[in-house]
């Protein structure tokens, strides 16, 4: 009986799968119409003297400061996208055989595990909510799939790690490193 209604659950989950690949398509119908403005996240302002060192920063809704991507050294994105999306520069905003794992795993009863890309985690935090649904899956993947068409690489990373939440208060990896090493994040060790 359990076998036969897994069967049934892995069916329909596929059923899904695929009649979200056909609208995958037409993802752009789905994006946020205001994509741009909403990717550019709450931050302070920084002031600065003559010499470039910070004199004062404003307080703002969240605690952000964001950084460009020749900011942040090469050894912090890539420890990102090993832990995150080891498969980033392989896909197209989502991981299919990443998804396909996740979601065996979950349904065999074993141990929960993530299948989203970075571009989905962005496309989350920028647009979505956290609620866990189907249907925010879905949106997540055709707004991921909107971001990947409209953006580099480059600027999907640079946008996720300004746009996510590292605990006390500290959004955004320029936030985070001020607070947890007392440093920039551009000064976090070897290039």
């Amino acid at each position: 009986m359990f076998k036969v209604l897994k069967f049934i659950v892995i069916s329909v989950v596929c059923l899904i799968i695929m009649g979200a690949s056909v609208l995958y398509g037409f993802s752009s119908l789905f994006a946020p119409p205001n994509m741009d403005e909403t990717l550019i996240p709450d931050a302070a302002s920084q002031f600065y003297d003559i010499n470039g060192n910070a004199i004062y920063t404003t307080l703002s809704e969240e605690r952000r400061i964001p950084v460009t991507i020749d900011k942040i050294p090469k050894h912090v994105q890539r420890a990102f996208i090993a832990i995150e999306d080891n498969r980033f520069y392989e896909h197209g905003g989502i991981d299919y055989r990443g998804t396909a794992r996740a979601l065996l795993s979950t349904l065999s009863g074993h141990e929960v595990q993530g299948g989203s890309t970075i571009t989905q985690q962005l496309a989350k935090n920028a647009f979505l909510t956290q609620e866990r649904s189907i249907i925010r899956k879905i949106k997540e993947a055709f707004i991921a799939k909107e971001l990947e068409h409209k953006y580099t690489k480059d600027e999907i990373l640079t946008m996720y790690l300004n746009q996510i939440y590292f605990g006390q208060g500290a959004y955004g990896i320029e936030s985070a490193s001020m607070y947890y090493f007392n440093k920039h994040v551009q000064k976090s060790g070897y290039r």
